[in-house]
């Protein structure tokens, strides 16, 4: 059996099981093909999905509607109908219903006084007027008419059942909020922080309403430090005893952690092949590490704890594509974990998902997925509970396209079985978007945002030797600047960060795609998601902003991102880059460069004002 007609039963699989049909054949070709086994899966989960929806009981007055629409529908039915349909017995249950239509509309037509008398049979009385060319409703016609009026009704009545409970339920939020209650103003407003510090060349930062942290070197060939800035008094503090040999770059952030990575300097291997020859290999030692912050008011502020490695490794170039520049492909922190896409000394990418909380045991670290050769695995994301977790699977093409999948791990509680039986949850992964052209998963407000790249207004982009690739068939011309979340000349991106691709969103509770008002005006690039917003760079460059709690574009002024800014980072609800210009270095006073940075702050009634240097 092939695959396309394998697909086309497997809708009908449980009931062919049901039904005790053969499915030798079915069987022995799912145990072979792994795709047809993932497209069951996904079936399963749906019907089990629909399985575990509680049943919708319309409310004490749908019975009573429905029976009023019924009669009126009897009434006109008859108006329109032939004599002989007038033999037609009046259904018990719709007579009280078509007496009260006649005592509220005294004037109807006497057909219709006649249907509702309580009389005998009737005579066939011949109609001296007929409405040209009106359509006659056979039985089978009714019944299906009568049919979508009551589903009608019943979804009618489940609605109002659920708006009803809204309201009433203060816990409940609206199902589609007023925007002037959620945005005060449709517009991005800038505020900054300046500092002195003796590590003036920053390379990248993470933001909170009240600190700045952020790495950075005292320039070439010095030592590197991991800071925080107090936004209130100016002044930074350096987080680590002591400076690091190697970059230290800054991945991500939550209330009560911060993580990073550290890049040691390249080492040398020898390995013999031969008596003749001897082949040097440089690979780089790296460390995952995470800092416990303490809490002030629910606000992260000065860290007091001893930096944790929490993975370590080596990086070896030659084991992993050419396209690929750092051993950790993204985090994603979840309300109990954090999610590693890291890759090994031996070139194997791996999705870990690591346990944060713990009471009386430690849960354990668990592996998501492991890539094959050539395969990476890379921007992990997830809901908050961590019930859906999505990430991209890429690979380098022989078209010389970079090409990309999204997966998905749903866990849902399990379908209630007859007998002993506990409740429990089942998790289960398959493919989410298998059309090889899909990049860089979101999840932004229980909102799935993806790029798809490749498509017949997005020519796919080819893998360059260079940072930022070329359009595919459009060679001399050049992408616009792009601005990314680590400096890139420190930090070299991945590829994927320079793809222009079309933005999408989707639900995560069914899959489906959202006609949300994006506005994007062409190909996007450099998508990166906030708490409750999304934020990415146009074909012109420039910066767009979706706020997806509200379902509102925000304005972003073209000018307040400088298209010169070194990087640009989102971390929760707040956004903060920096550019040449807010660096002015002092060659002479170890602590007297100065570093402005510019945040801002989503969502926020006010902006922060302008903010002096600390002298």
């Amino acid at each position: 059996m092939n695959c396309s007609k394998v697909r086309e039963t497997l809708a009908i699989y449980c009931e062919l099981k049901k039904n005790q049909r053969d499915t030798t054949a079915l069987d022995a070709h799912l145990a072979s093909c792994l795709a047809c086994r993932q497209v069951l899966k996904q079936y399963n989960f749906i019907g089990e999905g629909i399985r575990s929806l509680s049943v919708v009981k319309p409310s004490s007055r749908a019975y009573t509607r429905l029976m009023r629409t019924l009669a009126v529908e009897h009434s006109l039915f008859i108006q329109s109908s032939s004599s002989t349909r007038m033999h037609t017995p009046i259904p018990a249950f719709l007579e009280p219903y078509l007496k009260a239509q006649r005592s509220r509309e005294p004037q109807t037509d006497s057909l219709t006084i006649f249907s509702s008398a309580e009389t005998g049979p009737l005579p066939v009385i011949r109609l001296t007027h007929k409405r040209p060319g009106m359509l006659h409703l056979d039985r089978h016609l009714t019944i299906v008419a009568l049919a979508a009026v009551f589903l009608l009704v019943m979804m009618t009545g489940g609605l109002t059942s659920l708006l009803l409970l809204a309201q009433s339920n203060p816990d409940t939020p609206p199902i589609n909020p007023a925007p002037n209650k959620i945005l005060q103003t449709s517009q991005v407003l800038a505020g900054s922080s300046a500092t002195k510090t003796s590590y003036p060349y920053i390379v990248s930062a993470i933001a909170n309403s009240q600190y700045i942290y952020y790495t950075a070197s005292g320039g070439k060939d010095t030592r590197w430090m991991l800071a925080q800035l107090n936004n209130k008094t100016k002044i930074s503090t350096p987080l680590l005893l002591t400076a690091s040999s190697g970059p230290l770059i800054l991945l991500g952030s939550s209330q009560e952690l911060l993580v990073w990575l550290q890049l040691d300097p390249p080492q040398l291997l020898k390995n013999k092949k031969s008596a003749a020859r001897e082949i040097q290999t440089f690979v780089r030692p790296w460390r995952l590490y995470t800092l416990v912050l303490t809490t002030d008011q629910g606000t992260a502020t000065n860290a007091t704890s001893t930096p944790q490695a929490l993975l370590s490794g080596t990086f070896d170039q030659k084991a992993v594509p050419g396209w690929v520049h750092t051993p950790i492909q993204g985090i994603w922190f979840t309300q109990k974990s954090l999610l590693v896409a890291s890759i090994d000394k031996n070139g194997i990418s791996h999705l870990t998902q690591y346990p944060l909380q713990s009471e009386n045991s430690k849960p354990a670290t668990r592996e998501l997925a492991t890539a094959n050769k050539g395969h990476i695995l890379t921007s992990p994301t997830a809901t908050s509970d961590a019930t859906s977790i999505y990430w991209g699977e890429e690979w380098l093409g022989a078209d010389n396209n970079l090409h990309g999948n999204i997966w998905v791990q749903h866990t849902v509680e399990a379908a209630r079985q007859s007998g002993k039986w506990a409740p429990h949850t089942e998790t289960m992964q398959f493919l989410f978007s298998d059309d090889t052209v899909s990049f860089r998963p979101q999840v932004v407000n229980d909102t799935l945002f993806l790029l798809k790249s490749g498509t017949t207004d997005n020519p796919q982009t080819t893998v360059a030797a260079s940072v930022t690739p070329t359009v595919a068939g459009k060679a001399n011309r050049a992408m616009p600047p792009l601005i990314y979340r680590i400096d890139p000349t420190i930090y070299t991106p991945q590829i994927d960060a320079s793809l222009l691709g079309d933005l999408y969103a989707y639900s995560v509770d069914n899959a489906l795609q959202l006609p949300l008002r994006l506005d994007t005006e062409g190909p996007v690039a450099v998508l990166q998601g906030g708490g409750r917003f999304l934020i990415w760079q146009n074909s012109k460059g420039r910066f767009d902003m979706f706020d997806v709690a509200a379902n509102l574009p925000v304005s972003i002024e073209p000018t307040m991102i400088p298209r010169h800014a070194s990087f640009l980072a989102v971390n929760g609800d707040t956004a903060v880059w920096l550019a040449d210009t807010d660096v002015t270095f002092d060659q002479n006073t170890p602590e007297g460069s100065i570093v402005k940075f510019k945040t801002f702050n989503w969502p926020s009634s006010a902006p922060r004002a302008q903010e002096k240097t600390q002298s």
